[in-house]
């Protein structure tokens, strides 16, 4: 509605400039082409010829406009349409919460999608195969690697840590060792230590127990 309420007093502060004489160049407004102008406006959604009334008249040889809202239609529009989802399924089985919970999880789904689509962590493209064999393989290992980062990402979920699933390799990759190497008259052994964690890593490293893959 405010999206609507804008264009036309946009549309009618040009035309009162037309009236008032303040505009000289340009293509001169008909009734035609502001009909079109309101309509293409209206059309942005199916229930605002409903709600907006336009009224279009003639000043000075220009034509002029006037709209209002009709108050009680919104609210009756409102109340009958907005935030309703109609859910279909074929699984009669299922109970109403079943169906609901499964439509909620839709979102997971579509992340993953998204996911998949991301160009440096678990992605589709670029994919430099042509034959059908190899995308078949290429299709699962992207697969395969979206369902191990998807229960890396539960794993931490039930160990308190909520993370996407970019954000969660992306600090992961960022933890590394320091190799220590001394000449042999130093007498000191070679040895690694880590890098200055952040917070983040040190919760993903501590959840992960990768203290016991270190060398």
């Amino acid at each position: 509605m405010r999206r609507t309420t804008d264009a036309l007093n946009e549309l009618q502060h040009s035309l009162a400039d037309w009236i008032a004489g303040k505009v000289a160049k340009g293509k001169k407004p008909t009734p035609a082409s502001v009909t079109k102008r309101v309509e293409k406006i209206l059309a942005k959604e199916p229930y605002l010829h409903e709600i907006v009334k336009v009224q279009s008249g003639s000043e000075k040889g220009f034509p002029s406009l006037r709209y209002t809202i009709d108050q009680e239609k919104m609210k009756e529009i409102t109340d009958s349409r907005f935030g309703k989802t109609l859910l279909c399924t074929d699984n009669h089985d299922w109970s109403t919460a079943q169906i609901v919970a499964a439509y909620r999880r839709l979102g997971g789904f579509e992340n993953d999608f998204r996911q998949m689509k991301d160009p440096y962590f678990v992605s589709w493209t670029p994919m430099f195969h042509w034959t059908d064999q190899k995308i078949r393989v290429h299709a699962f290992y992207c697969v395969l690697a979206l369902c191990l980062v998807s229960l890396l990402k539960k794993w931490l979920h039930q160990k308190g840590l909520d993370m996407s699933i970019p954000s969660i390799i992306e600090t992961l990759s960022e933890i590394e060792e320091v190799a220590h190497i001394y000449p042999e008259t130093a007498h000191t052994r070679a040895h690694l230590t880590l890098t200055e964690m952040s917070k983040a890593q040190e919760q993903l490293f501590t959840s992960l127990g990768l203290e016991s893959f270190r060398l």
